[in-house]
């Protein structure tokens, strides 16, 4: 089959075509290969105020129909990875309405490729949740 494809077309226009149906393959499957994430980072602002507790996070946000991939603590507070990234914003209403005033909800979206080792970070400017004055 391929010997006689290679025969009618002649091998520069064989390869030619072999290159354009791996192009659109690739065009195709690259969308594919690439995830994004997103995580809120949940900090407190002001001296002596407590980490939230993750149970309680985790509790509220579910109550709203907002799926979680982990909620971990982190050195300045909790990171709490969403299961869907279009929720982020409907995640971010719910916690800036049951926490108390003095904590900052922060985001940040990676993109993850199987070609990279390493995630590329688009960063978000961070939100502030109430601040008392």
């Amino acid at each position: 089959m391929t010997l006689l494809l290679i025969q009618r077309l002649g091998w520069k226009r064989a390869l030619l075509l072999l290159a354009l149906i791996i192009g659109v393959f690739a065009w195709w499957i690259a969308p594919h290969l690439t995830h994004k994430e997103t995580t809120l980072q949940i900090s407190a602002t002001q001296a002596g105020l407590a980490t939230p507790d993750g149970f309680f996070v985790y509790q509220k946000l579910d109550e709203h129909g907002i799926s979680i991939k982990s909620i971990t603590p982190d050195s300045n507070g909790l990171l709490v990875h969403l299961a869907k990234p279009e929720q982020q914003e409907e995640a971010m209403q719910v916690l800036q309405s049951v926490l108390p005033r003095g904590y900052s909800i922060a985001y940040k979206t990676h993109r993850r490729s199987l070609f990279q080792s390493s995630e590329s970070d688009v960063k978000d400017p961070p939100r502030q949740a109430r601040l008392n004055s």
